[in-house]
């Protein structure tokens, strides 16, 4: 028989799960794709985060995958050894989004400069290597950075293949799966863009990383998958 959690253990199981949930919105992911990332049924993900649910300490890394954080990360800060850039009401890290975005839309930064590498970031501006990871992946997300291995630079508008979408074609986009981040070598951050053309099965469905295509033709049917 097992034994009946105290009021207390509720209460953390409880702030264990707003954390999960608000990691899981700073990432931009959906509850569907935590589980396509963690393997975990989706019931139990929304159960864990309305604190229903515990989580077992050998499914953390499963759940940390998932949300694309460190393990770490699925602490609050008085639980957790922390570095000064997770503290505050704002995370740290978006300091560098905004730092680097706005150079770009000054000028200062052109399509094709090269960003120094994450050791040099994290030298110049004092900020954490996870911090610096988390800034390059929301900057891939935004379509602003792209990324060949250690090299970051600024994107451009010429880089990207456009996909030809027709009259009654659907465009999908969302977060890739584990399986697509490993076959089409998707960087962290970057969604995937889901064509479902006209007439055909959802089989044929074909994916494009965000950060090499682009959408172009009449098709009137674009939404995002939340």
């Amino acid at each position: 028989m097992s034994r009946k959690r105290t009021e207390w253990e509720l209460d953390r199981q409880r702030e264990f799960g707003r954390r999960i949930q608000r990691l899981r919105g700073e990432q931009g992911l959906t509850q569907g794709d935590v589980t396509q990332m963690s393997g975990m049924d989706r019931s139990f993900i929304s159960n864990l985060e309305t604190g229903v649910y515990s989580i077992a300490a050998a499914r953390l890394r499963d759940l940390a995958q998932g949300l694309r954080v460190d393990t770490i990360d699925l602490f609050e800060e008085e639980h957790a050894v922390r570095n000064k850039d997770e503290i505050g009401s704002a995370p740290r890290y978006m300091e560098l989004v905004d730092f680097i975005a706005k150079e770009i839309a000054s000028g200062l930064l052109w399509p094709g400069d090269f960003l120094p590498r994450e050791v040099a970031l994290c030298e110049r501006y004092g900020y954490s290597s996870c911090a610096v990871r988390k800034a390059l992946a929301i900057l891939r997300g935004r379509g602003l950075v792209r990324s060949r291995g250690e090299q970051h630079f600024i994107a451009s508008p010429d880089d990207l293949t456009p996909i030809e979408i027709g009259d009654g074609d659907r465009i999908v986009v969302r977060m890739p799966t584990h399986m697509e981040i490993l076959h089409y070598v998707i960087p962290e951050g970057v969604p995937v863009l889901i064509c479902r053309r006209k007439g055909r099965a959802t089989a044929t469905d074909e994916i494009y990383p965000a950060d090499r295509f682009y959408i172009q033709g009449r098709g009137n049917e674009h939404f995002c998958e939340n």
